[in-house]
């Protein structure tokens, strides 16, 4: 049996593996587990395939934060449309047989938790913010380190 491990997880780690053909034969229902409520069925139906589920959490939590931003006024719509866009990378990265984390959520779905995904995101500012001041010609202004109170 020919075990393809996972690409994304550093050497050292604990490396799922997954039979190649359950790639290929699944890749069509994890790409549908990136249609929002579809993903719960897709996860019940195939739980036995690292692959779907795998891609069905993703897809889970694409869901949950779909419906969170719903509630968002103002701004919802256009985070609505990065959900969007989250869901075609899901989705493209099903279809061709990739065990891709999408950005910011992938870590939280796969229990990486809360900590894993807000350090994405401050990457993710963090790269933003200084193509801004690059841009503007400058440096951000550096943060003096905080030093207590000085007693009397």
């Amino acid at each position: 049996m020919d075990q393809t491990p996972h690409p994304d997880i550093p050497q050292g780690e604990v490396v799922p593996t997954s039979n190649t053909s359950d790639v290929q034969e699944n890749k069509d229902l994890a790409a549908f587990s990136y249609l929002w409520v579809m993903s719960v069925f897709v996860y019940l139906a195939k739980k036995d395939s690292p692959f779907v589920r795998f891609h069905a959490l993703q897809g889970m939590t694409l869901f949950a934060l779909s419906v969170v931003v719903w509630f968002v006024p103002l701004i919802g719509r256009f985070l609505e449309l990065i959900v969007l866009a989250l869901a075609v990378i899901g989705f493209i990265g099903a279809v061709q047989g990739q065990w891709k984390e999408l950005p910011v959520i992938g870590s939280f779905a796969h229990g990486k938790g809360w900590k894993k995904s807000r350090e994405e995101f401050r990457g993710l500012m963090g790269s933003v913010h200084w193509k801004y001041w690059k841009k503007r010609g400058g440096e951000p202004a550096a943060q003096k380190p905080s030093t207590p109170p000085s007693e009397f």
